[in-house]
């Protein structure tokens, strides 16, 4: 018998998956009340993300999906290196120039946010990635004035 059983739980489903959204922290309830957003920023951000991954068809599209929705990103390069991506972080755009911009690592909204798996799912080509790069470059200069380097179907 689980621990579960013996105190009469019962285990939800998400538990098992690679699913989970990470809980709500309390200085994150404090903030979005002082601003009066009904949602802590971590879960309109995988909200977000997650719609911006699920419609884009590559990585390109998937960082203008994010700009579009309103969301700061920027990317995380492998060392020493500004050709190769290796994660993002997301941010609410902040209301006005006081507030502080609080950056999230994409696995750290939820385990399935990340760029590898998002990847899983996108083309894996050469020009693919080139405009992947390309569009994480534009965004890495200045998160606040991203401009598109090429348009997408969005």
């Amino acid at each position: 018998m689980t621990r579960a059983q013996e105190h009469g739980l019962q285990l939800l489903e998400s538990r098992g998956s690679d699913m989970a959204m990470r809980g709500e922290r309390p200085g994150e309830r404090e903030s979005a009340k002082r601003r009066g957003d009904e949602s802590v920023a971590s879960v309109r951000l995988e909200r977000s993300v997650r719609a911006a991954a699920v419609a884009s068809l590559d990585e390109g599209e998937f960082v203008r999906r994010l700009h579009q929705a309103g969301v700061l990103v920027r990317p995380r390069f492998v060392a020493d290196r500004d050709d190769v991506v290796a994660g993002y972080s997301v941010a609410v755009r902040p209301g006005n120039r006081d507030e502080t911009i609080v950056w999230h690592g994409g696995g750290r909204l939820a385990r399935d946010l990340t760029l590898p798996r998002f990847r899983d799912g996108w083309p894996d080509t050469p020009q693919s990635a080139q405009a992947g790069v390309d569009e994480w470059r534009a965004t890495w200069r200045n998160p606040m004035r991203y401009t598109p380097v090429a348009p997408g179907r969005e």
